[in-house]
């Protein structure tokens, strides 16, 4: 019983599945035939309207071809009636039109007759101004060699002017060793050492304080380490000898026989005149002034004169002897207080 309920059941199912066969076979065809006659209706919509398009396509034609016969013909009327009213009118346009050429002819020849002036006009302005700019550059030639021979003039008197200024110092300066020559000469015929003694006139165009406070006259006050010191004649600055042999002005009495000093002579010498200075100026420490000079004169010529003789000759002894490597120079000590 139960294999034949398994069975009918299966038979049922088997009927249902072949019904929905046939129920979907048949939808199928029935799509088929809708679409083949949707098909069929849609080629003869398309064929009528083509019909119709094509219809209404021959009678635009026909439209166009009737209205181009009448349009032709009408072009063919007017075209004979325009003949026949140009007759009388092509003379006249032939006589404008020669007319017209001729003027045009004479306006072409007119413009070119006036172009070519101007082209001549402006080559002779392009000539004047090539000329004048040929004048102009021959003056300014001219005016530079005049400037550079006023130019090499102008360095040759320079160097003229140096040369002479030059020479003449030389000279001043010979003339000076030869006056100090012969003052030593003097004074080694002089025999006893007083005949020896000096005075000396110190300057200089610096405004350092220190310098400033060494200017003007000093006097012979002694001897200093087997050389005269000289005292300033109204201040405490000393000038003296170290024994190194470099002359030094100190304003403290103790610092000569420390042999220091705030001015000191830049070489060694039996003189302190005609040599160059250096003053203690910090920060810089001992910078070398050029303007700083010291000039020597004989006490004995000084009494001469003080007795009614001739005016001494202020002299500047130059240094005769080399220059020694420079040793570290010491700065003048400041006095100890009370």
């Amino acid at each position: 019983a139960y294999k034949r309920r398994a069975i009918e059941a299966e038979r049922l199912r088997l009927e249902e599945e072949a019904r929905l066969l046939e129920e979907r076979d048949a939808e199928a065809a029935r799509q088929a035939a809708e679409q083949v006659r949707l098909n069929a209706e849609f080629e003869a919509e398309r064929a009528r309207s083509e019909a119709a398009r094509e219809a209404a396509e021959a009678k635009r034609l026909e439209e166009e071809v009737r209205k181009a016969e009448a349009e032709r013909a009408a072009a063919e009327l007017a075209l004979r009636e325009a003949e026949e009213r140009s007759t009388a009118e092509a003379a006249e346009a032939r006589r404008l039109a020669e007319e017209q050429a001729a003027e045009e002819k004479r306006l072409a020849q007119k413009r070119a007759a006036a172009e070519q002036e101007a082209l001549i006009a402006a080559a002779a302005a392009a000539a004047a101004e090539a000329l004048r700019a040929e004048e102009k550059a021959r003056e300014d030639a001219k005016a530079a060699a005049a400037a550079l021979a006023a130019e090499v003039a102008a360095k040759l008197a320079r160097e003229k002017a140096s040369a002479e200024k030059t020479a003449a110092e030389t000279a001043e300066k010979e003339r000076l060793r030869m006056q100090a020559e012969a003052a030593r000469a003097a004074a080694a015929k002089a025999g006893p050492r007083e005949s020896l003694e000096w005075d000396l006139m110190v300057s200089s165009k610096n405004d350092d304080n220190v310098v400033a406070a060494a200017l003007g006259i000093y006097l012979q006050d002694g001897d200093a380490h087997g050389y005269p010191k000289f005292k300033h004649e109204a201040g405490p600055a000393t000038v003296y000898r170290s024994p190194s042999g470099r002359w030094m002005i100190t304003s403290a009495e103790q610092n000569i026989q420390l042999s220091k000093g705030t001015i000191i002579s830049k070489s060694t010498s039996d003189y302190p005149c005609g040599l160059e200075y250096r003053y203690f100026s910090p920060p810089t420490n001992w910078p070398l002034d050029q303007t700083f000079k010291i000039k020597c004169r004989l006490s004995q010529e000084k009494k001469e004169v003080e007795k009614g003789g001739s005016a001494p000759e202020t002299m500047s002894l130059d240094d005769e002897e080399e220059e020694e490597e420079e040793p570290d120079i010491p700065a003048e000590e400041e006095d100890p207080g009370p």
